[in-house]
């Protein structure tokens, strides 16, 4: 299905919408018989003790491995010289003898050498709010498997393509981006535009939820805080209207910093569900059973934690059917924590220590900071009286904290309600009237001059 179709079925009027709904995903032009075969192998995967794991993670590695050795030159070129073949993958430990590539690693190939120029690919980037983007190509089959498994991860509150879903974040459908919420007749859901006064957006959206049922929040944890913060100032009945229909809330793409996920189960008193997942779509891990425990997917892509040369674990992802830019053990430079594997040494469960470069400062002896240890690692009470903070890195041993004060006053002085004892940075402080966001709508941690023009 083109993109104008689906351009035109995005915009179709309410009603249409909720009749289209009823067409099961499985049935759908670009998911199809694909997409169901794809949940039922993840759901086999995660419940079956039948299941043959080990033969079909084997299997879909060596069937990616043997098309980039033919189809794609860099890996031809980089498999000849590390003296690998795809012949030599016979058990899950042959998989260790595969290369790992990374982001530089692929940028620096010439383009021709790491695509393959196939029918329905689109093109897609990550990275670019580190200040270090990585373009490529995604074959038009990633779809189905894409929402195969992460429909699979909503149905843990009982997500289903009848029931209607608000999406909080910084995308907005085309030619209709002044409207303060609109329907999106292809996913069946509304769209909250957050570029546009919370108190009129809402209105509108109260009187869609007194007539449509939503009954899932969706967004970037950072825009879906945001809002209900602003929630919290409705009056009871307005609130009691968002709140009625509620089951649950999906947090997308960024981490959940705890202090965002409490504040959002707390507004709009239902459970959150976060997963892993990136741009690339080779790793997608969600929280199966508890909070900050995540299963990968090994069905989606085979994920790995491998230990490299600084000592941490990175996760390593092979995707399965990116065949327009295969990324074979490609280093997401992630940190994580494996906790568990199951009986075939595969990865079950991990913890995110860390995230990228982007989520670090430097110290004056150029020592790595983590800001999740920086931020929520020890007690701020600014926290008690700011909604947002915001850390800019303007040379290694120098930091400036942007604040978002509830009540800011003349006379206040934030280093005394930061508790940065024993770190080695000159921190200086400026107040803000709002948190710099991303064209998309994320709230970073960390910015950089680019984001805050």
């Amino acid at each position: 299905m083109t993109s104008s179709i689906l351009k035109k079925i995005e915009t179709l009027p309410i009603p249409i919408g909720r009749i289209l709904s009823a067409v099961p995903f499985g049935l759908r032009p670009g998911l199809g018989r694909r997409y169901s075969l794809l949940q039922s192998n993840a759901i086999r995967y995660l419940e079956s003790p039948d299941f043959p794991k080990e033969r079909y993670i084997l299997e879909n590695v060596k069937k990616i491995v043997r098309f980039a050795e033919s189809q794609i030159p860099f890996y031809a070129q980089l498999y000849k010289k590390n003296g690998f073949c795809s012949d030599n993958l016979k058990t899950l430990d042959d998989m260790k003898r595969i290369p790992i590539v990374n982001k530089q690693i692929l940028r620096e190939a010439a383009p021709a050498d790491v695509e393959h120029a196939e029918p329905g690919r689109f093109a897609a980037n990550t990275g670019g709010t580190s200040g270090s983007p990585f373009c490529f190509y995604l074959s038009s089959r990633t779809n189905a498997n894409e929402w195969a498994h992460m429909h699979l991860i909503w149905k843990k509150f009982g997500y289903t393509q009848r029931k209607i879903y608000l999406s909080i974040v910084g995308r907005s459908i085309k030619g209709i981006d002044k409207k303060f919420v609109c329907y999106d007749a292809l996913r069946n859901r509304f769209l909250f535009n957050i570029y546009i006064d919370y108190e009129k957006s809402t209105q509108v959206l109260l009187k869609y939820a007194k007539r449509y049922p939503i009954e899932f929040l969706h967004g970037y944890p950072g825009s879906i805080y945001d809002y209900a913060r602003f929630c919290e100032t409705l009056p009871e009945n307005e609130l009691a209207v968002l709140r009625k229909n509620l089951k649950g809330v999906f947090l997308s793409s960024e981490y959940p910093v705890p202090i965002y996920r409490d504040k959002i189960e707390e507004v709009f008193q239902v459970p959150t569900v976060s997963w892993y997942g990136h741009s690339e779509r080779i790793i997608l891990a969600w929280e199966r059973n508890e909070k900050f425990v995540y299963w990968p997917f090994q069905t989606y892509g085979f994920t790995e934690a491998i230990k490299q040369n600084d000592e941490k674990f990175h996760l390593i992802g092979t995707s399965y059917d990116n065949t327009a830019f295969p990324l074979i053990r490609y280093d997401t430079e992630d940190f994580v924590e494996p906790i568990q594997y199951d009986s075939n040494g595969v990865l079950q469960t991990f913890a995110i220590n860390e995230a990228r470069s982007v989520d670090f400062v430097q110290d004056k002896k150029g020592q790595n900071i983590s800001l999740t240890a920086l931020f929520f690692g020890r007690h701020h009470s600014i926290y008690q009286m700011a909604s947002h903070i915001q850390i800019e890195q303007t040379e290694p041993g120098k930091a400036v904290m942007y604040i978002v004060m509830d009540n800011p006053s003349s006379d206040f002085q934030p280093s005394a309600y930061f508790s940065l004892d024993g770190i080695d940075i000159d921190f200086s402080y400026q107040i803000v009237d709002k948190p710099f966001r991303t064209k998309i709508g994320k709230i970073p941690l960390k910015i950089n001059a680019n984001l805050k023009k």
